[in-house]
């Protein structure tokens, strides 16, 4: 018995409840983030290796995150930009995306098509397996993942 079966999944568009927002800090070489993330850690070391500061000068403030729903786990332009703008005005910096700029800008799910192959016996015991995944990434995904 066999089973050869192909599946898709459309593209989505990340909409958490709050909108992105970022107010960025400096004082010196440390940076205060007030940031929407899922993810404050790796907004730390992101940040602390884009500017070339140490980690421990980071600080991430991120009380409440309003759903994210896979939005707020990366580290995007406009968190970098925010950051950026500070340190070169010398002046706390905030940016707000709007609806329409959350769509141009934060990542969203990308389309995939799978196949999904299984091969067994008549008495259910699994003798094949075949799993294939394409999916559209861009180099930055692959440079993340290694």
């Amino acid at each position: 018995m066999s089973v050869d079966l192909r599946y898709s999944t459309p593209a989505h568009n990340h909409n958490a409840i709050e909108p992105h927002a970022t107010t960025a800090i400096w004082d010196g070489d440390r940076l205060t983030l007030h940031e929407a993330t899922q993810g404050i850690d790796w907004v730390r070391r992101h940040l602390a290796h884009r500017f070339g500061v140490p980690v421990a000068g980071i600080r991430v403030l991120a009380p409440f995150v309003g759903g994210g729903f896979g939005g707020k786990g990366a580290v995007w332009a406009g968190t970098v930009l925010t950051a950026l703008a500070a340190r070169v005005t010398g002046r706390p910096v905030r940016m707000l995306l709007s609806r329409e700029s959350v769509y141009r800008t934060v990542g969203g799910r990308t389309p995939s098509t799978q196949r999904v192959a299984l091969g067994a016996e008549p008495d259910g015991r699994l003798t094949s397996l075949i799993h294939t995944s394409v999916t559209q990434t861009g180099s930055g995904a692959a440079a993340r993942s290694r």
